[in-house]
């Protein structure tokens, strides 16, 4: 008969998830997840896989926490509102450490890209949906006509997603509130 599960599994991919968030991939070690995760080595491959498997697990952890972000995007109203809001509450995290952070999957792309192709490909597939999110968002915009029918949602998304890197890849590089706000403020101007 199998012993009982002594830890949470939820719990420790959280914990997992924000260690390998604070730190990437390449300089997070198995000893500090276990450390992290208070599992034994044996716990650790049997619930969730070697290094890289638990890392897979995390992107897919941290996408999960990102969905209320994305629902809320893709049936917006008002795209300047939408926007706004979804950079105000990613971008400008009053955590100062959250947002240093920046984004797992961003952080992903720019760690990876050389070095694991399907990690970046799994980062990259997260990123994916934040792009439909964007479109389907300008798209109902100009149904509901608060987004002129001449812009191009996809265009617009494709943007957005750069501008939203970006901002990613700044706030890493320690960027001030004012010159993201500054940013996102300028960005917004093509909605108009």
């Amino acid at each position: 008969m199998a012993r009982p599960q002594a830890y949470n599994t939820d719990d420790a991919l959280q914990r997992a998830t924000e260690l390998f968030w604070s730190q990437g991939y390449g300089a997070t070690s198995i000893d500090q997840l276990l450390v992290v995760m208070g599992l034994s080595r044996s716990s650790l491959y049997h619930a969730f896989g070697d290094k890289r498997e638990l890392f897979i697990k995390a992107m897919d952890f941290y996408a999960v926490q990102m969905d209320p972000f994305l629902e809320a995007l893709q049936f917006a109203t008002d795209p300047i509102l939408a926007i706004q809001t979804l950079f105000e509450a990613v971008h400008l995290d009053p955590d100062q450490q959250i947002r240093e952070k920046g984004c797992m999957f961003v952080n992903t792309v720019v760690e990876l890209s050389e070095v694991d192709n399907i990690l970046v490909l799994h980062a990259a597939k997260h990123m994916q949906k934040l792009n439909r999110a964007f479109e389907a968002c300008f798209a109902s915009c100009i149904t509901a006509g608060t987004l002129s029918p001449e812009k191009n949602p996809r265009a617009l998304a494709n943007f957005f997603m750069s501008v939203n890197k970006g901002l990613r890849v700044s706030v890493r590089h320690g960027s001030s509130l004012r010159e993201l706000r500054d940013v996102m403020e300028t960005a917004l101007q093509v909605l108009d």
